[in-house]
This record gives structure tokens, C-alpha cells and sequence, in this order.
């Protein structure tokens, strides 16, 4: 079989996205919320008010690049009976969303070839298939070889703190990464903003040279939603600026809505 991750680096970034999401998706983000909402407040007894994700460097200036505030579901209690599901069902719709037009997305669960493998930080390992409190993995690829490729990760943990434990770190190890030398070939990681599920994080790796950036890198955006992680990544070709980069993130998040909508699945209140 092909490796498709490898055909991954050789493909640019698609156009900037044209529709907004339809009413209908927005209403089902609203009633998701509100079912949350209900769900924390009955379980845990309190409802915590507070902003879902933001990056190190917002969190200090109070800014918000939407200017909403969200409840906080990660900072609520789950209950303590609570049997987080350990097996991601077959027929997880991980490949929904994904431009489909001319290759449709391949599902699978070897590292390597459809899981993401390994993601380094600024030389730290911060997650792999095989780390501490992984029970199950799914991956996910699309590409076209011409326009753009994207890889998903959908990953479960023995709890929704292990799982919380794993997104703070990749917060906390790109928000302390330095700056990179002038001169010197680098990946700079620049933090960007998601504000999907119980908490996330987005980043861009940003490569350069010595006269500077390249224009190359890769978008993450993590997002956690009970026990487990949803890790999206795509290579663009337009990284020059943060700005690129929180575009290239928001498209991802946009596609990816339906996969976080059915990662309720895995909330300490699961949908049916």
C-alpha cells in the first residue's frame, strides 16, 4: 500500500474557504452547548464560566480574537462513577468533512501510515500512538497530490485528565519554545487560537532559513472532547505569518465540525 503521509509534504495549501457554516450547523453547535450546559450543571452541581481554549500568550492580556465567552467544560467536575469508554467504535466517522472531491479519505489505525506518528515540539516528544494512557488510536488521510492533504488522529485516553494532561503540555512546551536564532536554519512554532470541544490548542510549525521563514510549514490544531484527542494536521504552503497560519487553523477546525460534534461519544454524558 502507499504511504500517503509521505505525499502529504509535497502538496500546497488550498484557497481560502468561501462558505460560511450554514445556519443548520450553527443552531447544532447551540444545542450542543446547551446540552453540555445541562449535563455539567446536573452532574458536577456547578456550570463553570470561563473561555474554552485560548493561547499562554492571550490568556495574560485577556483578549479574545471572538470576543465570546464559552462555559469552561474542562474546569468542571465529572463525576467520579463516570466509565470512560476505552475502544473507538468502528465506524467513527474520522474522514468526515475532508475535501473528498477526487480521493476519498483512508481510515485506518497503523502508525505511520494513516495515525500521525510522533509530534516533536521545539525537540520535546510531546505525543506519539504509543504514549502514556493511549487505549486506542484512529487515523485518518486525504490528499489529491495537486492542491492539499490533511491527517487526522483520533485518540483515546484512560481518563479525560490524562487526556487534559497531554493538551496542556503541548500548550505550555510551544508557548515556552524560543525564539529562533538569526542565521540559523529553524522550525519556529508560533501559537494560534481553537475554540472547539472541551479545550484546545492550534499551532503553526513555521520553517526557515537563514535569510528566514520559507513560507513552509504545518497547522496542528488539537482538540479534546472527554477522554480522548482529535490531532489535525495539514502542510501549507503560505506560512510566512501568524496570520496564514490562524487561517490555515480555522479551516481545519470548520471541516472537522462533525467529527467533534459525534467526539460527544466520549463526553462523561454521552450522546446517544
Amino acid at each position: 500500500m502507499r504511504d500517503l503521509i509521505d505525499e502529504l509534504e509535497n502538496f500546497v495549501s488550498r484557497g481560502p474557504m468561501t462558505n460560511p457554516p450554514p445556519a443548520s450547523e450553527v443552531r447544532r453547535r447551540g444545542a450542543r452547548i446547551r446540552r453540555r450546559n445541562i449535563a455539567l450543571a446536573t452532574v458536577g452541581g456547578m456550570v463553570a464560566v470561563g473561555v474554552i481554549a485560548m493561547p499562554l500568550a492571550l490568556a495574560a492580556s485577556g483578549d479574545r480574537h471572538s470576543g465570546s465567552h464559552e462555559p469552561d467544560f474542562a474546569s468542571a467536575p465529572a463525576p467520579q462513577d463516570v466509565r470512560w469508554s476505552q475502544t473507538i467504535p468502528a465506524a467513527f466517522g474520522l474522514g468526515n468533512g475532508m475535501d473528498t472531491k477526487s480521493d476519498p479519505a483512508y481510515v485506518g489505525t497503523e502508525p505511520g501510515e494513516v495515525v500521525l506518528p510522533e509530534i516533536d515540539i521545539c525537540n520535546v516528544p510531546v505525543w506519539s500512538p504509543a504514549g502514556r494512557g493511549v487505549v486506542d488510536v484512529l487515523g485518518a488521510v486525504w490528499s489529491d497530490g495537486v492542491e492539499g492533504g490533511e491527517q487526522r488522529t483520533l485518540a483515546l485516553y484512560q481518563s479525560d485528565a490524562a487526556a487534559q494532561d497531554v493538551l496542556d503540555e503541548m500548550r505550555s512546551t510551544v508557548a515556552a519554545c524560543p525564539e529562533p536564532a538569526a542565521g540559523h536554519a529553524y522550525v519556529h512554532p508560533i501559537v494560534l487560537q481553537a475554540s472547539a470541544g472541551d479545550d484546545a490548542v492550534a499551532y503553526m510549525d513555521q520553517y526557515g532559513d537563514a535569510d528566514g521563514p520559507s513560507g513552509e510549514g504545518n497547522a496542528y490544531v488539537i482538540t479534546r472532547v472527554g477522554n480522548a484527542l482529535l490531532l489535525d494536521k495539514t502542510y501549507f504552503g503560505s506560512a510566512g505569518s501568524p496570520e496564514a497560519g490562524q487561517h490555515t487553523a480555522n479551516q481545519l477546525e470548520h471541516r472537522a465540525t462533525q467529527v467533534v460534534d459525534d467526539m460527544c461519544a466520549f463526553a462523561a454524558e454521552p450522546c446517544s
